[in-house]
């Protein structure tokens, strides 16, 4: 990989298990909505560390789960999309100009 930088890696590693016990708070309250599917929703690699999850999520929970391009998802109609439907992004810039237009909508 070019520009591979093990220390930051690993840095960001221990962050992300430093988090579980808010992720699983969040988790928590989130399970006690009405949720009927879940939606990963993002553009290129941070839409590719999604797909891991998906499949994961696929053996922990019987809710429908996808994982979408989030300018198609804006642009065609998907009759699984509802109000109920929980939606999880991620933008490894923070503006990643169809993610923002994404969160804008479908807030």
């Amino acid at each position: 990989m070019l520009s591979f930088n093990e220390k930051l890696y690993k840095e960001n590693a221990f962050l992300t298990y430093d988090s579980k016990e808010d992720v699983e708070k969040v988790a928590d309250e989130i399970s006690k909505e009405d949720i009927s599917n879940i939606f990963f929703v993002s553009v290129g690699g941070s839409l590719a560390i999604m797909k891991p999850i998906q499949e994961i999520m696929k053996q922990i929970t019987t809710l429908p789960v996808y994982t979408e391009q989030a300018a198609e998802l804006l642009t065609m109609e998907n009759k699984q999309l509802s109000s109920n439907s929980l939606i999880i992004m991620a933008s490894k810039s923070g503006d990643t100009a169809e993610s923002v237009e994404a969160i804008k909508h479908f807030r």
